[in-house]
């Protein structure tokens, strides 16, 4: 049975304005990976090597099964490698636009390290700490079929951002931050809203120095 436990907040929101040419690589990367029926490769630092047999790539932490994994690909613990998430909406599973009219509410679970057995979740590393970084991107209008990117030459905005303290078991943790977005310099009504999650520090594992991350999610959601 899941247990869920609130992650230890160690900062303070902020909101500020940043420069937008690496983030619409990412956006427009994420589309057409999806288009194309290929893995986000913008949407991660690195990836381990992977087998004829198996993958650590991106797209695991994302298909529901905790005996797959991403697992970054650097030498050394992974400290400063990162994973980019969109933020959907739980009800209906697509992309959370939100709008000016009310404040929102994000939900972050994760399974950290590599879930598919004790064994291999002790014998790799976990995720001790991280920072979490929400953007929100102004977007196009979907038109004739073809899906919303980026608008060029636009800043995007950090909403919020926080160091998190996650605990070293093989259960879900949740996170859930409120956020008032009337503080917001926004202009746009439906932007794209993304999460990176960047590793700070890991419990180091028995055997190897590779970082997973075995299943993450991120909701939004108004609040009225």
């Amino acid at each position: 049975m899941k247990k869920i436990f609130i992650f230890m907040i160690i900062s303070n929101i902020i909101c500020i304005q940043i420069f937008a040419d690496d983030l619409n690589t990412i956006i427009y990367d994420y589309y057409y990976s999806k288009i194309n029926n290929r893995e986000w490769i913008q949407g991660r630092s690195s990836t381990l090597q992977g087998t004829n047999r198996y993958n650590y790539e991106i797209s695991n932490i994302s298909d529901s099964d905790i005996s797959t994994a991403w697992v970054e690909g650097v030498k050394g613990d992974g400290v400063g490698e990162y994973v980019y998430i969109p933020i959907f909406r739980k009800e209906t599973n697509s992309s959370f636009r939100y709008n000016k009219k009310n404040d929102i509410k994000i939900t972050f679970s994760i399974f950290n390290g590599f879930c598919k057995s004790s064994e291999l979740f002790y014998k790799n590393n976990r995720i001790k700490t991280a920072k979490i970084t929400i953007f929100v991107i102004p977007m196009t209008t979907a038109q004739d079929g073809y899906p919303s990117f980026p608008y060029e030459d636009e800043e995007n905005e950090i909403l919020l951002t926080k160091v998190i303290e996650l605990k070293d078991i093989i259960e879900s943790q949740t996170f859930e931050e409120k956020i008032n977005i009337y503080n917001s310099n926004y202009q746009y009504d439906t932007p794209f809203v993304l999460l990176k999650f960047e590793i700070i520090d890991v419990y180091k594992g028995t055997k190897y120095d590779d970082t997973c991350i075995s299943e993450m999610n991120v909701y939004g959601e108004y609040i009225k």
